[in-house]
């Protein structure tokens, strides 16, 4: 429950220190990209975390074998999205300050299989971990944009 509040906090707390460090427009070019990454994100899993999760969670012997397996095809896929976002950036940003944001923000598809853990711990009824797997990724998300926006890289030297 305080991992899940923390990771609340977090959001929150980084959402409202990258709006009011970046402004509306370049605010705006941020989310655009975020939500073109979020949505490479959902394609590196394709349902295959709900089904392992129901498996694990049906015997949790099976944990040690399918977690592996998960990791690799999502690494595999985050790192392949990454790529394609990264080539089709000229194309899918409006602007060249969205191509920029978008190349920046590209490479976070290959943290996609730190969701396959969150998965497999709440399956295991570890929720513990599963909380410190959310923490860990909000945080380093949010460590992530406020260091390229203090190197005027792609996100606030739009």
């Amino acid at each position: 429950m305080a991992g899940e509040v923390l990771n609340l906090l977090l959001t929150m707390a980084g959402g409202i220190i990258i709006a009011r460090y970046l402004g509306a427009e370049r605010f705006g070019i941020y989310s655009y990209a975020m939500s073109v990454v979020w949505l490479a994100m959902t394609l590196t899993d394709l349902g295959a975390s709900t089904l392992v999760t129901r498996d694990i969670a049906r015997d949790r012997s099976l944990a040690g074998r399918q977690l592996p397996s998960l990791f690799g095809l999502r690494l595999t896929a985050g790192v392949a999205l990454s790529l394609v976002v990264l080539l089709a950036a000229p194309w899918l940003g409006p602007n060249a300050q969205a191509v920029s944001a978008l190349r920046w923000m590209a490479p976070a598809l290959i943290l996609a299989p730190l969701g396959s853990y969150y998965l497999i711990f709440r399956s295991t009824e570890r929720l513990d971990l599963a909380a410190a797997v959310l923490v860990f990724s909000r945080s380093a998300q949010l460590l992530a944009v406020i260091l390229a926006a203090l190197l005027k890289t792609g996100i606030n030297g739009m």
